[in-house]
């Protein structure tokens, strides 16, 4: 980019024309892409089709779709037995800490939930029960991956494809993920009162007892991958921010489900929208 500067006096005379080469450099921002999927359970009536294939296909489609918007993308999966909750701390601490203020964190899991007999939720790894839930991952240390105070990126997001129970599936088409709102409004904005920024928790939910997976992913899942592929983009700018992919979830997965499973997403107070993909 060149620069041309010229002196000109009140009077009218000219000075020295000067030129100047810019070089111009957009500045960095890497988005950072955590995603874990359990499908495969020791207890076999529990197994699921997608959440592997849902993982896979998210990455995918966030990688695709990074545009202009990021100079990197820094992606890591879990699946199946590598999902811990050791191995969800050390992402924490050792991988998305790592990002600055002005790069984003795309935390997104699928599989199981539920809750004990206090209503405290644990999502399932794969030697994990519905009767004995408790080597699962606890919602403390889900919420952590966007909320922990030791993160100093802005703009964090977390999608869960899962909810609370893992019952039985509506139809011969669909099999049951769970139900009930993992994190009430009230929770979440106790746990990330007065942090400001963009942060947001999107998660699967029914009032009809079911968070469903059909015709290749997760419903919530296959939402997510529509609008991040350009269905979300309402206002025609050439990017799908929050609010619109928020937007074009709750449509796409109560449209399909006639209504069975109603998404939430809980806005934390403060929180700014931003892109998560470029759709040109």
């Amino acid at each position: 980019m060149k620069l041309e500067v010229q002196a000109i006096s009140t009077s009218g005379l000219e000075g020295e024309t000067k030129i100047f080469n810019l070089d111009l450099q957009p500045e960095a921002r890497t988005l950072y892409v955590f995603a874990f999927g359990v499908a495969d359970y020791d207890e076999n009536r529990l197994d699921l089709q997608y959440p592997a294939k849902d993982v896979d296909d998210l990455v995918a489609s966030l990688s695709a779709h990074a545009g202009d918007l990021f100079t990197d993308v820094e992606v890591t999966t879990l699946k199946d037995r590598e999902v811990s909750t050791a191995a969800i701390r050390r992402h924490l601490k050792s991988v998305l800490r790592q990002a600055g203020e002005e790069d984003t964190i795309v935390v997104f899991g699928a599989g199981h939930g539920i809750r004990d007999a206090d209503g405290e939720y644990y999502f399932l790894t794969s030697g994990d029960t519905p009767a004995d839930p408790f080597g699962g991952i606890s919602r403390h240390d889900i919420e952590n991956l966007v909320t922990w105070s030791g993160l100093r990126a802005r703009r964090k997001i977390l999608l869960l494809d899962t909810c609370h129970s893992g019952a039985g599936s509506a139809d011969s088409e669909t099999r049951a993920r769970g139900a009930e709102p993992l994190f009430p409004q009230e929770h979440v904005n106790q746990v990330i009162e007065g942090q400001g920024g963009g942060t947001y928790i999107l998660a699967a939910s029914s009032d009809g007892g079911a968070a469903l997976e059909a015709d290749g992913n997760g419903l919530f899942t296959a939402g997510i991958l529509a609008a991040l592929g350009g269905a979300g983009d309402s206002n025609g700018d050439g990017n799908v921010s929050v609010e619109e992919l928020r937007a074009f979830v709750v449509g796409f997965v109560e449209e399909k489900t006639e209504g069975r499973q109603r998404p939430t997403f809980p806005l934390v107070e403060g929180g700014d929208d931003f892109p998560l993909a470029a759709t040109n």
